[in-house]
């Protein structure tokens, strides 16, 4: 400013430079003033950033995998190891002398091949010591030899071989393993589960036709998919009642990008006690049949948008589904350029944890490269579901109105692979219960029985009280109520007092080894008993039925 006065003190001759140098003094002073306008509203937007408060969302604390979800759950679900076949792992996890352990249905299992290519699958804890046998196991001939003392079962389970053992008997029945009845069809290793322990109620079928048309090559695997899945068993199969559904979940079309503007419309039909063996619809009281078809694509969902064509291909296009049992779906897909099967298998991990894998077969003549994406398409169409499966509870009796699917159907089809038993295999440890799954809980219940092998002399002194004896200990590795296994240990203690009045009468080398029988059995009752004094058995003890 000062110098502005000066300037017009000055009498310069020169009047264009006197202009110029008077617009630059005001452009020096507009420029500080948006300077400090500048700085003024910068300070005000961070009084607002810095003291104002954000509207936040609230915290989700849902969590599907919660303890207390999952025992909400447990209440209102079906038990979740259902009486049938199931697919327990695949022969690849068997070759060139594999042992394969398997965690699944609530029980710990190794399968392993013998040199005569028989595949046995049973208990993975050697009744000797109580090792595992998947973990260093080694197949040798038709037998799986134990890591830590050489015991070796053939594919029954049965005990062939002791290394160090000198006496001729032939071993007790407690040293054989529980087995399982096993089928090998597509390449899949399956075993009968019944709670009962009951022999197979009916035998698997659906893939006969597609394995020969595989072994003759007018098929070939196109796809193998693996998922897993945080849910109860039953839910893939209870779609089959939920026509509706379709169109809202199933309605965008399940392929990257186009969902978001591609829909679909399904119907779907349903019969139950029916399924469909070699083409052909029979009458079968453990499969279900399902019928679904699409009738076009539209824009956005808009049935005045539709897309060209596509409801003349999707006449062409035939799909069937076939439940064989709780945990096996046969589908069948007929199109314009030849027919696609895929067998899914569900095995339970536990009771809301699935383990799926989906083959797709296809006809010679189909382009692998529409089968991988028909594959896709299947395996994102389950994708769809997942959020509602991994967060729903089951309604016995839902409340149901007009237009609602076949849901009772369902219910009473798929109650029919559930037996008494059934509950006591999934229990909740996070629940308080009277009944324990699988025998008392901790070490004594196997480790303390070395020593049986002899209470097998007890047949020389006393037949009727060694019979008593290996009833009890029998009953004693069955689930049973407490009071039930009270009892049972108080008949056991009185089976222990009189073993040692026979005891007493034997004569000669005899009399030690029944020492070792009466001490071993008296060892057992005193170890359960002291396990039944606990309030609680402890959360990481796992049933090994």
């Amino acid at each position: 400013m000062l110098l502005q006065l000066e300037l017009l003190r000055l009498d310069v001759r020169n009047s264009p430079f006197q202009l110029l140098t008077l617009q630059l003094c005001r452009g020096r002073e507009a420029w500080n003033l948006w300077g400090a306008l500048s700085a003024s509203a910068l300070l005000a937007g961070l009084y607002q950033i810095v003291l104002m408060p954000v509207r936040k969302r609230s915290k989700d604390y849902h969590d599907h995998n919660s303890k207390h979800f999952k025992a909400l759950r447990a209440k209102h679900f079906p038990p979740g190891f259902p009486n049938g076949w199931h697919c327990v792992c695949n022969a690849t996890d068997l070759a060139d002398g594999q042992v394969k352990s398997i965690s699944a249905l609530g029980t710990y299992m190794v399968a392993f091949r013998g040199q005569d290519g028989k595949v046995g699958v049973m208990h993975a804890f050697c009744p000797h010591m109580g090792a595992h046998l998947g973990m260093g196991g080694v197949v040798v001939g038709n037998l799986l030899q134990c890591p830590f003392h050489g015991w070796s079962f053939d594919t029954s389970g049965e005990c062939q071989h002791v290394p160090y053992r000198r006496c001729s008997r032939e071993m007790p029945e407690s040293s054989r393993l529980k087995a399982y009845e096993v089928r090998e069809h597509l390449e899949r290793i399956f075993i009968w589960f019944d709670a009962e322990g009951r022999p197979p109620q009916w035998e698997l079928i659906c893939h006969q036709r597609l394995e020969a048309d595989v072994e003759s090559g007018s098929f070939y695997l196109a796809a193998i998919r693996q998922m897993e899945f945080d849910q109860h068993c039953c839910e893939m199969h209870m779609n089959s009642a939920d026509p509706y559904h379709f169109k809202t979940l199933h309605a965008p079309l399940p392929l990257p990008v186009l969902e978001k503007f591609l829909t679909a419309d399904h119907t779907a039909t349903q019969e139950y006690g029916k399924g469909v063996v070699n083409e052909e619809l029979r009458d079968e009281w453990h499969m279900a049949s399902f019928e679904e078809r699409t009738h076009g694509l539209f824009l956005f969902g808009h049935p005045s948008l539709p897309v060209p064509l596509s409801a003349t291909i999707s006449k062409s296009i035939e799909t069937n589904v076939t439940f064989e049992g709780p945990t096996i779906v046969h589908f069948r897909i007929k199109t314009p350029l030849g027919v696609l099967r895929q067998v899914k298998t569900i095995l339970p991990i536990e009771p809301f944890k699935q383990y799926v894998e989906a083959r797709w077969y296809a006809e010679k003549r189909v382009p692998r490269i529409i089968a991988c994406a028909l594959a896709c398409i299947g395996g994102r169409a389950l994708e769809q579901d997942r959020e509602v499966w991994e967060n729903k509870v089951y309604h016995k009796k839902p409340v149901l109105v007009a237009g609602d699917g076949a849901f009772l159907d369902f219910i009473r089809w798929y109650d029919q692979f559930y037996s008494e038993k059934s509950k006591a295999l999934c229990y909740d440890w996070s629940q308080t219960s009277d009944v324990w799954p699988q025998g008392p809980p901790g070490g004594g219940k196997t480790a303390s029985v070395e020593g049986l092998e002899a209470l097998l002399l007890l047949k020389r002194q006393a037949p009727e009280l060694y019979e008593e004896m290996d009833h009890l200990l029998s009953e004693l590795s069955k689930p049973m109520a407490r009071e039930a296994q009270v009892a049972c240990i108080l008949a056991l203690q009185r089976c222990t007092e009189s073993a040692r009045f026979a005891r007493e009468a034997a004569e000669g080398a005899d009399d030690e080894l029944s020492d070792l029988g009466t001490e071993s059995a008296l060892s057992l009752s005193l170890v359960v008993e002291e396990d039944l004094r606990d309030e609680a058995p402890p959360s990481d003890w796992c049933r090994q039925s």
